[in-house]
């Protein structure tokens, strides 16, 4: 019997590892980092991997909430709506997922760093639709 894999926020900081580099850590820095192509392919790979439990159309909810926010102080508010969001998921993973953004977010402490949470979420949003189309 093939062992069911374990979604855990660490779990899932592992799969931002390339070239034994932790890219899960510059998210939030990447407008400043020299090769973003490394940073948005892996993001573009995490999706592949990790993001079927969850719709698009929940992303898109999520997102539309995140994307008008200006202040980082006001966002920090939107993590109990995404806590409500991670409960009502039925599929394996969807939780999970969701919750990391949570837990991203729960990181973001200026606004320079929520301008990158959000270039995140957009690619996020974008390779989901690009993967799973649904």
């Amino acid at each position: 019997m093939a062992q069911l894999k374990k979604y855990s926020f660490d779990a899932y900081k592992q799969e931002f590892i390339c070239d034994n580099v932790n890219y899960f850590y510059k998210i939030l820095d990447m407008e400043n980092d020299k090769n973003p192509d490394v940073i948005i392919e892996t993001i573009k790979e995490f999706v592949r991997t990790e993001g079927k439990p969850v719709s698009t159309s929940q992303l898109r909810n999520i997102y539309d909430v995140i994307i008008d926010e200006k202040n980082h102080l006001k966002a920090k508010f939107f993590r109990p709506k995404l806590a409500y969001i991670a409960a009502r998921q039925n599929k394996r993973g969807a939780k999970e997922f969701i919750m990391m953004l949570d837990e991203l977010l729960k990181e973001v402490n200026s606004d320079s760093q929520f301008r990158n949470f959000k270039l995140f979420f957009e690619a996020i949003v974008a390779y989901h639709k690009y993967h799973f189309n649904n």
